[in-house]
């Protein structure tokens, strides 16, 4: 029984943390310059030293045209990038509501049930 809850706890820090970057990710395809979001990325590894690509080249462009709104344009980037793109909405969305919940309920002092 202690160890199940050692484990939701771990397991619950690393979903806030994971959370958080998907969610500052989002925001950083959305409101920051392609250029400036380009020239900070490093080159694929795969690239620099086989010459292929690997399986998530064209991510980063995949998902600055996902955050500026363009589907087609991300799709032929890289269609997995799209699926982890809309798995982050997803999951900031659960993340938003769960961290507003807990801040409403640590500052009103009651329980919101829903």
């Amino acid at each position: 029984m202690i160890q199940n809850t050692i484990y939701a706890k771990a397991f619950k820090t690393v979903w806030i943390i994971y959370s958080a970057l998907a969610l500052l990710t989002l925001l950083v395809s959305v409101c920051v310059s392609k250029e400036l979001i380009l020239q900070a990325s490093p080159t694929c590894y795969s690239i620099r030293q086989f010459g292929k690509p690997c399986f998530m080249c064209g991510a980063t462009r995949s998902f600055i045209q996902m955050g500026k709104g363009n589907l087609n344009e991300a799709l032929n980037y890289n269609r997995l990038a799209v699926v982890l793109f809309i798995i982050f909405i997803v999951n900031s969305i659960i993340f938003t509501y769960y961290t507003t919940t807990y801040i409403t309920t640590i500052f009103f002092k009651q329980k919101i049930t829903t």
